[in-house]
């Protein structure tokens, strides 16, 4: 399950608004709802996601930012479950988006990695992407690479690589 213009579904205190004012060729503008690229916006939302499900996060459900992935042993506790996060959904008034609700798919593609009954994977789409990278030549090129490519910090340490020896 995915949010629906995520960070726009999070309404900004009366008082604070105009703190979100831009000059524009058409004038001057402020928002009432947070926007992408906002200060502190991936925060925020994910310290809401994180108070409205701590009770399922660990146990049925995890959630990183907008990208909910529920997880149950049978269908009749996987039903459950998804009715669950739906209700919470629905008394927070917040929504999904309809192109990206998948419902008991055998192959889950998240965070760059394909998860499946056999286990986690790395996405071939994002180590095609990598692969054909050009070869950074300074330092700031290198650096924007390894942020890039950030995600695979996990599979680095699990064959016991180090970042800083990818360092000038």
């Amino acid at each position: 399950m995915d949010g629906k213009d995520a960070y726009e579904q999070i309404h900004i205190e009366p008082a604070h608004v105009e703190r979100t004012a831009v000059t524009t060729p058409d004038g001057n503008m402020v928002s009432q709802v947070i926007q992408i690229g906002d200060c502190n916006a991936p925060a925020t939302y994910q310290a809401l996601m994180n108070h409205i499900f701590s009770t399922f996060i660990g146990r049925f459900m995890d959630i990183y930012l907008d990208d909910i992935i529920v997880y149950s042993d049978t269908l009749d506790d996987h039903i459950e479950h998804v009715k669950s996060i739906l209700d919470v959904l629905k008394d927070e008034k917040l929504y999904l988006s309809k192109n990206k609700l998948h419902f008991l798919e055998p192959e889950l593609k998240i965070l760059a990695r394909i998860v499946t009954d056999d286990g986690i994977r790395m996405d071939p789409d994002k180590v095609d992407s990598v692969i054909k990278w050009k070869t950074p030549t300074n330092r700031d090129l290198l650096r924007g690479f390894l942020g890039s490519v950030g995600y695979l910090a996990m599979i680095f340490r699990m064959f016991g690589y180090q970042w800083q020896y990818f360092m000038p």
